[in-house]
């Protein structure tokens, strides 16, 4: 995630409503706990990976 955390989502989580985007995700998600005030550009550096597995019949 950037800031060394590692986070493991199972489920289908939860539809993405624009206008809900500070709020947290109800089953799923990463609050940062540091700003990225001060960095370079006041950016950070995140990393996402998605693995969809489904079972055929």
């Amino acid at each position: 995630m950037g800031d060394g955390a590692t986070v493991t989502c199972t489920g289908l989580g939860t539809h993405y409503r624009g206008s809900e985007s500070m709020a947290d995700s109800p089953d799923c998600g990463h609050r940062y706990t540091h700003s990225s005030s001060g960095q370079p550009s006041e950016r950070c550096t995140a990393a996402a990976a998605a693995t969809d597995t489904r079972r055929c019949r």
